[in-house]
């Protein structure tokens, strides 16, 4: 891989990239076959300037499950009481409240407390090849939300991820490493 491709994977992991850079990394890298994401994958949120930044991991985000290409656990929380499948539908919700209720220490420790009330057992998205941001490669397909997320290969043992979102100008990038 030539050199500018690797200088900016270290500006993505240093949050040194804004939404249109990280989409040309994006571009650069290697395309993924669904089957190459089954298991669980630990994730972390990057900062690209999106308006989402931040969220998950004030609440906990663990990452993503892949139990097959059907039956994918796409938020994974850490609690109390170790780590929960949470309903997408519940967690974007929460997108709608005030900025600063959702960022509250409070919030965050409450929802901590009361995650395992809110888990589910189902699966809430499914693998699919499809094309997003010019690339064919394995996407997650929410269930009940007008969401994508596609990835591509980082490194051996990491994806880069995009999440499009219905209305949302550019794509919200975070990481999953095995």
């Amino acid at each position: 891989m030539d050199t500018n491709i690797e200088a900016l994977k270290a500006r993505l992991l240093k949050g040194e990239l804004n939404a249109q850079q990280a989409t040309t990394l994006f571009q650069a890298l290697p395309e993924v076959q669904p089957t190459d994401m089954l298991g669980e994958w630990a994730g972390r949120e990057i900062q690209t300037g999106h308006h989402m930044e931040g969220l998950l991991d004030h609440f906990g985000w663990a990452g993503k499950r892949f139990a097959s290409v059907d039956e994918v656990d796409p938020l994974l929380f850490r609690s109390s009481f170790g780590v929960h499948r949470m309903p997408p539908k519940l967690m974007f919700m929460g997108y709608a409240l005030p900025r600063f209720v959702v960022n509250s220490v409070v919030t965050a420790t409450l929802f901590k407390w009361i995650t395992p009330l809110l888990s589910t057992r189902q699966s809430k998205a499914r693998l699919r090849l499809t094309r997003q941001l010019e690339k064919t490669t394995a996407t997650m397909v929410y269930d009940e939300l007008p969401i994508h997320d596609a990835f591509v290969q980082f490194d051996e043992n990491s994806l880069l991820g995009a999440m499009d979102m219905k209305g949302d100008a550019a794509p919200y990038f975070f990481m999953l490493y095995r």
